[in-house]
């Protein structure tokens, strides 16, 4: 489903609107207290959707049950004032998409997850629970980007 755009169930609701709405879903159980490479490209993934894609709101983050996207940052570099590849930026960043309500924050209860997991929890009415109110799904990754170009980030199609 990586990059995937996902029909919701109820494709009818779109002609009530003016323009359907399309929210974005990055699920990372890995993404932990400490995983600053995870964070770093995750927050890069989500800053490429919120330049290119401004259609796309809010962006949900279903993310590992000790990472808090507001709370204290673990990425200091260790507090010996070396450079920490930029995480505590990224943790700075994406905690300001989320005081913004451009990125919603969804804590789950494993960081453990297999595919079969991943697989369940996509199809699990939990999940689909918290994207209600959008017509569309952009289903991304840690590693996906959004380029721009003319054309792009007009509307859904």
């Amino acid at each position: 489903l990586d990059g995937a755009l996902v029909t919701l169930p109820n494709p009818s609701s779109h002609l009530l609107k003016a323009t359907p709405t399309v929210c974005g879903a990055l699920v990372e159980p890995e993404m932990g207290a400490s995983d600053g490479r995870l964070l770093r490209a995750v927050a890069h993934s989500i800053g490429t959707i919120i330049e290119h894609l401004p259609m796309v709101r809010p962006i949900h983050l279903f993310h590992g049950p000790r990472f808090l996207p507001c709370g204290p940052s673990n990425y200091s570099g260790g507090g010996d004032g070396r450079d920490d590849g930029g995480a505590a930026a990224a943790h700075a960043s994406l905690c300001r998409l989320v005081s913004s309500e451009a990125v919603v924050p969804h804590a789950l209860t494993r960081d453990d997850f297999a595919e079969a997991d991943r697989n369940r929890f996509l199809k699990s009415r939990v999940f689909w629970a918290r994207l209600a109110g959008s017509d569309k799904v952009l289903m991304f990754g840690g590693g996906s980007v959004a380029c721009g170009g003319e054309g792009r980030g007009q509307g859904p199609e």
